[in-house]
C-alpha cells in the first residue's frame, strides 16, 4: 500500500496530497511568499513576497522538490537548511524559536 503524503497548507490544517488541485498553472502568474506563523497561536505574523523573477529551478533544488510539483505550487516547510538561501530575499530576520515558516505559492490576481 502506498503511503499518503501530507502537505501542510497551514500549521493546523494538513491536507492530503490527493486532495490538491493538480491542474497545470503554466499560463497563470504565480507569486511566492515566505509566511511566518506564531508557534504558540498559529496565527500568521507576516507574509513577504519573493521576487517575481526568482530562479524557480534553483528554488526547487534548495527545497528538493519532487517531480509531481513541477511549478512548485505546494506549500513547503522552511527549515534552517533553507534559511541561508532565503535570507537574501527577506527583510525580516528568520527566528525559528518563535515562528514556523512556510513557502507558499498563490495565483497573482
Amino acid at each position: 500500500m502506498m503511503k499518503k503524503k501530507i502537505i501542510r497548507n497551514r500549521p493546523s490544517q494538513p491536507i492530503l496530497h490527493e486532495q490538491l488541485n493538480l491542474k497545470k498553472m503554466t499560463n497563470r502568474k504565480l507569486v511566492r511568499y515566505i509566511e511566518a506563523y506564531d508557534k504558540k497561536t498559529e496565527e500568521l505574523v507576516y507574509k513577504e513576497q519573493l521576487p517575481r523573477n526568482i530562479n524557480i529551478e534553483q528554488l526547487k533544488s534548495v527545497f528538493y522538490v519532487e517531480n509531481n510539483d513541477p511549478e512548485m505550487i505546494y506549500m513547503y516547510d522552511i527549515l534552517s537548511e533553507h534559511a541561508d538561501y532565503l535570507m537574501q530575499f527577506t527583510k525580516q530576520k528568520i527566528d525559528f524559536k518563535k515562528y514556523d515558516y512556510f513557502l507558499g505559492c498563490y495565483e497573482d490576481s
